[in-house]
């Protein structure tokens, strides 16, 4: 590059109509541009320099921007106010190339000198390139692909489809949502009956979407759940090129985009984050890249960047680009220049020269025709959601994956009514309480938590507590039937009297002027620090027990029950045993970082988050040497409380 002083400048100064160009693409706020121009006013020592605000006097918008700099550009420090805005991100330089570009085209009065508009070092030199012309691609923002790349790569997987552990066939996909993939639907038809366009019976075992592929050696593996088909838009007729075959199902949809969402155990976005469909990138000039994040032949990730993309001009809901691509490319993540995602890539493009068959370019589907036909592709189905922070921002859940699928599960009514919860003491089985009620919609839950030292001996006085903290008005409660005997509860009067008449204020209560009815959640705790007197209560939980039993509306935790309660349907109860406090899992902390890190939309590097991981164990390990011997899953619970989670509030 030619480097010159500002005062062996030649160049005119700059017209108004050039100043405005220039004006039209600070993107820095009124005072944050007047703060730079007044610095360097002070800073060049001219006698009487103007300020911003005298400079700008009775202007607005590009008016006032316009006139501070010409004012800077008489005064000889033009090149230094660009410089600082750059620096400062203040300032959008491509597009005020390609605007000089534009106004060239118009009229030599209106072309800028190229070398005013690029950035400058901030001594006050000015960069003069040697070898740049307009059909070059333009310059990318280094922290903006840092950025970009890395929440790219983490949301990036290999889709595998095949049986027994053997990949038939691979290709690409990325997250669109907590739990949701999207790739071709080329890549995962032979998956779907095209009679029904439905998933095909079993299929969920033959497919897995593998994340953080980028190196030899297997990354993170996610299954698909049962019902992983949440939607499709097949391949048209017309773009089946020759040599490959897919079945025809474009009876079954009223358009052909081929992409295809897949639906993954574990909601991996929550620990990874996910590209919004409604927010799609776009392509402005033929100089802007392209990138594309791929999996070609299913190798550890691959980055591939072209020039000269468009949107097809024979249709419109397409992407043509130069990115190199290969087969296991499909579903590939198709970033813009300014790394948002722009499409997904499906094809290759062949044309004939010469009577043979010759590459013409591969072609995306855009993200907002996508977007357009499926607007709810990304939504998150609760039945497979993930938490690893309670939303009271307080405390973090390390682990208890599988306590979070059944509550969840029981919610949707896919599961047993009844739960026993039981583990070793300071497990954690008391936080289970805490988790239904993050894991459930408040609005269509009701919870009732009780413990034995809090139950009433009376199973009338019971019948109230429960009615009481689901919500009913007091003259619902005050009309509970009273003891037909003086001194004590009759069985008859309780099955007979008492127990339908809760039943029928507990299930009125319930109702809603929509269906479905909400769910009565009880939850008893500290069943294992002593046992149910035999009291008439006790009498009264065994009939609501069976009550759960039989009933959609109601789900039953018991927590810390160390044996079966008779007269319990085992075949309508499940068993969770939680793992001990000092065996805890070093993948359940580093997935509770990850989610906590993208919660904060930070992409961290693998590596990264088990690095984050092993210092948080350090510090738990140090608590055990410096105070009480307590298990590491209180330990590692204040850490990251205490420490972690404060920390993380000051996180942008």
């Amino acid at each position: 590059m030619n480097v010159a002083e500002d005062g062996g400048s030649a160049h005119a100064l700059l017209s108004e109509a050039e100043a405005r160009i220039l004006a039209s693409h600070v993107t820095g706020t009124r005072p944050r541009v007047a703060a730079i121009f007044d610095d360097l006013a002070r800073r060049s020592g001219a006698v009487g320099a103007r300020d911003f605000k005298t400079v700008a006097l009775g202007l607005l918008g590009i008016d006032a921007i316009a006139a501070a700099i010409m004012q800077v550009d008489g005064n000889g420090y033009l090149d230094r106010f660009l410089t600082e805005l750059s620096e400062h991100g203040m300032i959008d330089l491509n597009a005020a190339i390609r605007a000089r570009e534009a106004a060239g085209g118009a009229g030599a009065e209106m072309a800028l000198p190229i070398e005013r508009v690029m950035p400058q070092d901030a001594s006050g030199f000015r960069i003069s390139p040697q070898g740049w012309t307009p059909q070059m691609a333009q310059w990318v923002d280094m922290s903006r692909l840092m950025t970009g790349m890395s929440q790219a790569m983490r949301r990036l997987c290999v889709v595998r489809v095949g049986e027994n552990g053997h990949d038939d066939h691979t290709g690409t996909g990325f997250l669109i949502g907590p739990q949701t993939v999207l790739t071709n639907w080329h890549v995962v038809c032979s998956l779907i009956d095209p009679a029904t366009g439905h998933a095909r019976k079993g299929t969920a075992a033959n497919l897995i979407c593998e994340f953080d592929h980028l190196k030899r050696g297997v990354g993170a593996i996610h299954t698909a759940v049962e019902d992983w088909l949440v939607d499709f838009s097949p391949m048209s007729l017309a773009s089946l090129g020759q040599g490959k075959r897919y079945p025809d199902m474009t009876t079954l949809r009223g358009h052909a985009l081929d992409f295809c969402a897949i639906r993954l155990a574990g909601a991996p976005g929550r620990m990874r984050g996910w590209f919004d469909l409604s927010q799609p990138g776009q392509i402005n000039e033929k100089a802007e890249l392209v990138f594309v994040l791929q999996h070609p032949s299913g190798v550890p990730q691959l980055v591939a960047a072209g020039m000269d993309a468009k949107v097809d001009p024979a249709e419109a809901d397409f992407l043509r680009h130069q990115a190199r691509t290969d087969d296991g490319s499909s579903g590939g993540l198709c970033l813009d220049h300014k790394q948002r995602a722009i499409g997904l890539h499906h094809a290759e493009v062949k044309a004939i020269k010469d009577g043979k068959l010759v590459f013409a370019y591969n072609r995306a589907v855009l993200i907002g025709a996508i977007h357009r036909v499926c607007p709810h592709l990304g939504d998150a189905d609760p039945m497979h959601d993930r938490i690893s922070i309670l939303t009271t921002g307080e405390r973090a859940v390390i682990g208890r994956a599988e306590t979070q699928r059944r509550i969840r599960a029981m919610a949707g009514k896919t599961e047993r009514p009844v739960l026993y919860l039981r583990g070793a003491p300071r497990s954690g089985k008391t936080f289970s309480a805490e988790l239904l009620r993050d894991c459930v919609e408040a609005g269509q839950h009701v919870i009732v938590s009780l413990s034995p030292a809090a139950l009433p001996p009376s199973a009338r006085d019971l019948a109230a507590l429960i009615l009481d903290r689901a919500g009913a008005r007091p003259e619902l409660i005050a009309a509970l039937p009273q003891p037909e005997t003086p001194h004590g509860t009759d069985a008859a009067w309780l099955t007979s009297r008492l127990f339908p008449d809760f039943r029928r204020s507990l299930y009125d209560l319930l109702q809603t002027d929509t269906a479905p009815s909400r769910l009565l959640w009880l939850v008893l705790d500290q069943l294992g620090q002593g046992d149910i007197p035999q009291t008439s209560a006790r009498d009264f939980l065994d009939l609501l027990y069976a009550e759960a039993q039989r009933s959609d509306r109601i789900r039953v935790l018991l927590i810390g029950l160390s044996a079966p309660l008779p007269g319990l349907d085992p075949l309508r109860a499940a068993t969770e045993d939680i793992a001990a406090p000092d065996n805890i899992d070093q993948q359940d902390i580093e997935t509770c970082i990850a989610h906590l890190l993208t919660s904060h939309g930070i992409a961290p590097l693998p590596d990264e988050i088990r690095r984050h991981g092993q210092l948080i164990q350090a510090a738990a390990d140090l608590l055990a040497e410096t105070g009480a011997s307590r298990p590491r899953l209180e330990r590692l619970s204040d850490v990251l409380a205490g420490i972690y989670l404060k920390a993380a509030r000051n996180w942008t």
